[in-house]
């Protein structure tokens, strides 16, 4: 049979963007892709993120609270952690991912340890380097009026890791607690204000000469040190230091730094680069093999290996830039890259009721997804996984994937996890009339033992009509089956389309598109297809 006045519907989810509105994004951009990553085999299929994994709840530490700094060197996490050991105080710490174990640290007192670091409002992060055999950290909680300014962990003997604070011997010593400390050319750099002092390359606590100080040009403090190879004109590749200036007052500027004092041939020199932009703190900038990558005022931002300045990454609906731009604390923006995932926690303050959020940029596909849950206060990368600390769960260390595996869960931090999948608002057929849904169907692969919910709601997010759908399976009841014989979990149905039977006229202008469900390793989500009835009229009464 003919039906009149119909035109057929399609959206395939590309990726996320800040679009409200479809035509306004690019064709599949989505509003919510939230706990969904993309299918590594196909465009436009979308699968569950990994739950995330507790390594370490810090066993033998006394009342262990929030983690203020970690770095991953090899398979090693170092850092410092708050516990009442000291009350007040952090504790530095050496934990082997691989087996799991802690490694005592010797010479810790009251005295040398930094006064713990706030969990959540504005702050100056700690930040650690690695420096010929000693790990550097940079912390504002320390007694500089006792003579410490920096910690050092010596880890010349991994076994016996020793830890240490103080100023910097010879002709510099600190005018002030550093905010950044990074490695340069066998040096440690340290960031104090808008100055940056280097130590000698046979040591990383002693500046021989009063010479050995970089001020940048604006009196602004410096936020972040962090290295990055350059393409040298001639061919082969030379290093250099990006010292990033300002933001909180709109002074912002980024400065590269070569070359090195000892050389001849090589002298130290100081450039600024061509866009007048920084970024927040030394944890929302991170190294990729695009480049350096940061989160900027005005969104995530790449620095390539030629020293050029990306446009934001995604802006105008391209992608994701609105959380960035309106980060309640962005000092607290944390970013980190593996397995071809960069990730970006913020806390959103234009999403209703602020919430902290993440982020993942899959950088082949050029695409976003998100917002994802269980945001981190740290990150890092550990081969093709990331070691992290959330935000609001103290005293622990957790692995997290960003791709899908054999051996990934969907319970985290004892939570089913739960996707959520939106369109913006759709469709623009430049008629000017309403419409009805008369067949609907999504590409789905379901998991049998779950029930998923799709909705179409109006301009104002208010449900117009719901569907539940169901997988044909029942789950494996614990006892009723021959062990080995049958599949724990339940099973995945074939990705295919999946009829939406709603029970009323489903009828809308403009509409978004909503879909949730419980997470699991066999769900698979994809196109919207819809045939729309084109009605008689312009909108319903109170439709604008």
């Amino acid at each position: 049979m003919t039906l009149r006045n119909c035109k057929p519907f399609g959206w395939t989810p590309k990726g996320l963007s800040d679009s409200v509105d479809g035509a306004a994004g690019f064709n599949g951009c989505m509003l919510k892709l939230t706990n969904l990553i993309p299918d590594p085999g196909a465009n436009g299929i979308w699968l569950c993120r990994p739950a995330s994994q507790q390594k370490t709840p810090f066993t033998g530490f006394a009342t262990p609270g929030f983690v203020s700094v970690f770095e991953v060197i090899g398979t090693k996490v170092y850092g410092l952690v708050a516990t009442a050991r000291n009350p007040g105080q952090e504790e530095p710490f050496v934990y082997d991912l691989i087996s799991g174990l802690f490694t005592t640290v010797s010479g810790v007192t009251v005295n040398n340890t930094p006064a713990a670091a706030s969990a959540s409002g504005a702050w100056v992060p700690p930040t650690a380097a690695l420096v010929g055999s000693k790990i550097i950290f940079t912390h504002q909680g320390f007694n500089s009026g006792a003579g410490f300014f920096i910690g050092k962990l010596d880890i010349s003997n991994p076994a016996a890791p020793v830890w240490s604070a103080g100023n910097l011997t010879g002709a510099i010593p600190f005018p002030a607690k550093p905010t950044a400390v990074a490695q340069f050319n066998g040096r440690a750099w340290y960031a104090v204000g808008n100055s940056i002092i280097f130590s000698d390359t046979t040591d990383s606590i002693n500046c021989t000469n009063g010479t050995q100080v970089v001020t940048i040009g604006f009196n602004v403090n410096i936020s972040a040190l962090v290295g990055l190879p350059l393409n040298a004109l001639t061919g082969g590749v030379i290093q250099a230091l990006m010292a990033f200036v300002g933001t909180a007052d709109g002074t912002s500027a980024i400065y590269q730094i070569v070359g090195d004092a000892a050389s001849t041939t090589a002298p130290l020199s100081t450039n600024e680069l061509n866009v007048a932009t920084g970024t927040f703190s030394q944890n929302s900038v991170c190294a990729t093999p695009q480049g350096l990558c940061f989160v900027s005022p005005e969104g995530l931002r790449f620095i390539n290996f030629s020293a050029q300045i990306s446009d934001p990454i995604g802006a105008g609906g391209a992608g994701v830039v609105a959380p960035f731009f309106y980060a309640l604390t962005p000092s607290r923006i944390a970013i980190s890259y593996a397995s071809d995932v960069l990730r970006v926690s913020t806390q959103n303050g234009i999403a209703a009721g602020t919430p902290s959020q993440e982020y993942f940029f899959h950088m082949s596909r050029k695409l976003w997804s998100g917002p994802h849950t269980f945001p981190a206060s740290l990150i890092r990368g550990f081969g093709a996984s990331f070691i992290m600390t959330p935000v609001g769960v103290t005293g622990s260390l957790w692995q997290s994937n960003a791709s899908p595996g054999l051996t990934n869960t969907y319970t985290e931090n004892g939570q089913a996890l739960s996707w959520t999948f939106q369109t913006p608002l759709v469709p623009d057929t430049l008629a000017m009339q309403e419409f009805n849904v008369l067949e609907c169907t999504i590409n789905l692969a379901l998991n049998n033992m779950d029930q998923y919910t799709f909705s179409f709601l109006d301009v104002n997010a208010s449900n117009i009509n719901s569907v539940l759908i169901s997988g044909s399976g029942a789950a494996t009841i614990w006892g009723g089956f021959i062990w080995g014989a049958a599949v724990w979990l339940g099973v995945a149905q074939g990705y295919a389309p999946v009829a939406l039977n709603f029970n009323a006229p489903v009828v809308f202008k403009r509409t978004s598109f909503l879909g949730s469900g419980p997470s699991s390793a066999n769900f698979r989500i994809g196109s919207l297809n819809a045939r729309l009835e084109g009605l008689g009229y312009l909108l319903q009464v109170g439709g604008a």
